[in-house]
């Protein structure tokens, strides 16, 4: 029984995109209720806790410790994937769980072949959740109105994407690489404010893109550079969506794509992965299906699938903002958003927040079951 068939039959909710729909025909039980007891069912015929020891790895990287010591006799395994976790029940990042991660997003049986609009089981492009979870950020209120955005670039020196963390200073704006140690003293002093949705618009990382093929029957990344005042489709979801079509050769783009995300959602956490995937709640995308299957796999929890956290519309200016696509416009939007609101959010553009799947609405996400041990019936 997989936990991602929970999530394959939600159509019957998505009613004018509230949260309101045919209820009465479906069973007592919350969505939390069934996916913990297929969490509970699938655990209970595998070792869970097991202490990881791999001997290629190095330690993962905490940005307010630093690397974390003996922490190949401390850290447990999680799900079917037995992804390698921290002691906060974060994803560690590992070489392994960089490759268990890319080996997930390549795996059509746990999604039930649904990877989303243009997606195709071809064994080197990932499904169509990822390039909205590489696109999106986390951001952090500094003291004296300093914002800290905590998302991907392009390393354009290494020619490969990278984790980073970029912030506003008393001299400026500064990009760090994650895992270093000027990004942990910053992160040290950041409050975090919320979740930003990646842009589907705009500029794109990689401004010295140059993909092969042709345009007309390939996605290349540098086709979706546009300017911030369009309407086109560009910016970096689009950038990963090209980039994603090939996560598998090795040292390519869409290699160090899964790499950075990972190193990413280390350290954001897998509510990180929940909300983003959730942004997208028509059943033509599948993200609720694959934001399931990452649970059952392991990379996120349960509690953080089921998250309770309120979608606000990005104002106008700080939109814009975001289309540069820059480290010094992502820092400047950031130290903007932190002043918006005191709780955390998901800080969505306009005209999405009403695809966003709240918390109330994934407890109604149920399918009519005896018991919740039940096999599940398939939907035609």
């Amino acid at each position: 029984m997989s936990v991602a068939a929970v999530a394959s039959d939600y159509t019957q909710l998505y009613d004018g995109k509230a949260e309101t729909g045919p209820v009465a025909r479906m069973h007592s039980a919350t969505a939390a209720e069934i996916i913990e007891a297929l969490y509970a069912h699938e655990q209970s015929r595998r070792p869970n806790s097991q202490a990881a020891s791999h001997e290629d790895a190095e330690p993962p990287f905490n940005p307010r410790c630093g690397y974390l010591a003996n922490w190949r006799f401390a850290m447990p395994v999680r799900g079917r994937y037995r992804f390698v976790v921290d002691s906060n029940g974060r994803v560690a990042s590992t070489p392994q769980n960089v490759r268990l991660f890319r080996q997930l997003l390549l795996d059509w049986s746990i999604i039930d072949g649904d990877g989303g609009p243009g997606t195709k089981a071809d064994g080197r492009g990932s499904w169509h959740v990822f390039c909205h979870l590489a696109a999106g950020a986390g951001v952090f209120r500094l003291p004296r109105r300093g914002g800290v955005w905590v998302g991907i670039t392009f390393d354009q020196s290494r020619r490969r994407y990278a984790a980073t963390v970029c912030c506003t200073t008393s001299r400026g704006v500064a990009a760090y690489p994650l895992r270093s140690s000027p990004a942990a003293t910053v992160l040290r002093r950041a409050t975090w404010c919320g979740f930003v949705e990646g842009a589907s618009r705009g500029r794109i990382l990689d401004r010295q893109a140059h993909d092969p093929g042709n345009p007309i029957t390939t996605d290349r990344r540098q086709d979706y550079d546009q300017n911030p005042n369009s309407t086109a489709d560009g910016g970096p979801v689009w950038e990963m969506w090209s980039a994603s079509r090939d996560i598998r050769t090795p040292r390519g783009a869409g290699d160090s794509l899964v790499s950075a995300y990972l190193e990413l959602l280390s350290v954001l956490g897998g509510r990180f992965a929940s909300v983003v995937a959730r942004g997208r709640m028509d059943p033509e995308y599948g993200h609720l299906r694959q934001m399931c299957a990452m649970v059952d796999a392991g990379l996120i929890e349960v509690a953080e699938a089921l998250c309770d956290i309120e979608p606000v519309p990005i104002p106008p200016a700080i939109a814009t903002t975001l289309l540069e696509a820059t480290p010094s416009a992502f820092a400047h939007a950031a130290a903007a958003i932190g002043l918006i609101r005191s709780t955390h959010a998901y800080y969505m553009y306009d005209r999405r927040v009403l695809n966003f799947a709240s918390a109330a609405l994934l407890r109604r996400l149920v399918r009519t079951l005896g018991t919740p041990h039940a096999p599940l019936k398939r939907r035609p």
